[in-house]
């Protein structure tokens, strides 16, 4: 049986070999990050334990846990939450940019949104509190 460490490093080549792959900027951001951690110019700030069958981050500073008890346990009660229902917040923001005309006199930070509020006004128009969604993609 492998140990958990072995199985975190398995993990984590599986992980650089993909962002090799499809984002090779980001592996070159973490090599820069490796780097200035060990020449000293960045210290952590978070370390990730392994507490008992599950893991958790630990603030370095203050020794507090992120969260503070099984994330596997607080995993499966916040996916017990989820619902499929189209106007549960799924889309968080689409009703305070309701009736896209409204927007016609946008300011120059805001006009860069534009082009998702007919799709927001779309969405609201044609979904009813009770309508569900069949798979939510994470």
């Amino acid at each position: 049986m492998q140990t958990i460490q072995d199985k975190a490093i398995q993990t984590y080549n599986k992980n650089i070999a993909y962002l090799s792959k499809e984002y090779p900027n980001v592996v070159e951001k973490l090599a820069l990050l490796d780097v200035l951690i060990e020449d000293g110019k960045y210290t952590n700030k978070y370390d990730l334990e392994y507490l008992d069958g599950y893991f958790d981050v630990k603030e370095l500073k203050s020794g507090h846990y992120l969260y503070g008890e099984n994330s596997i346990g607080i995993s499966k009660e916040l996916n017990k939450q989820v619902n499929y229902k189209k106007k549960s917040h799924i889309f968080e923001g689409f009703p305070l940019y309701y009736q896209y005309e409204k927007f016609k006199d946008m300011t120059d930070k805001t006009s860069a949104l534009s082009a998702i509020y007919p799709l927001m006004t779309y969405y609201l128009d044609n979904t009813t509190d009770t309508q569900e969604m069949k798979l939510i993609e994470k």
